[in-house]
């Protein structure tokens, strides 16, 4: 269960740490426990956590206030593809729509020079947009059998379908 951290107005880990990074399609009006209804944007990132684990981060930028507000959630022993799947489906409940950035399929140059680029990191404040020609990719070395990568493809399109019914069926 994700819950609201009061204190926190970064998240001060390094790239190395961070294991994925979502990012919301576009700005949502959302209004929050003492805060009006303002444009924002929501991020969900997956950290290792040094105690051991993992933590799931939803990062809210309140666009009006200019500051970002914390949800965290960790569960030991849980995977992450479950740890996203929960986010993605808080951050749904929010009316977000959510990307994979591809942050796991950088290289750790890309992904200092993507994670450097969020306000995540240090805040708000100074935040330089990264230039998609200056991250390479790099091929991943799966230890998953192709039957299992294909189910899992498979799940994903299934949760795609839904989604863009979700998406069609407010229309």
């Amino acid at each position: 269960m994700f819950r609201l951290v009061q204190d926190m107005t970064h998240l001060p880990v390094d790239a190395n740490r961070v294991l994925a990074v979502w990012r919301s399609r576009s700005d949502n009006m959302v209004s929050l426990p003492d805060c009006r209804t303002q444009p924002t944007g929501a991020f969900l990132c997956l950290v290792n956590d040094p105690r051991g684990g993992l933590v799931a981060v939803l990062a809210l930028h309140l666009k009006d206030e200019d500051r970002l507000v914390f949800y965290r959630h960790s569960a030991p022993g849980e995977s992450p593809a479950n740890l996203l799947d929960e986010g993605d489906r808080f951050a749904e409940s929010m009316g977000f729509q959510l990307d994979d950035t591809g942050f796991g399929r950088l290289d750790m140059a890309g992904k200092t020079v993507l994670w450097d680029s969020l306000p995540l990191l240090k805040g708000l404040g100074a935040v330089t947009p990264v230039v998609p020609s200056e991250i390479e990719t790099v091929e991943i070395e799966t230890e998953q059998e192709p039957e299992e990568v294909e189910a899992l493809l498979e799940d994903r399109k299934t949760q795609l379908v839904y989604k863009v019914g979700r998406i069609l069926g407010s229309l």
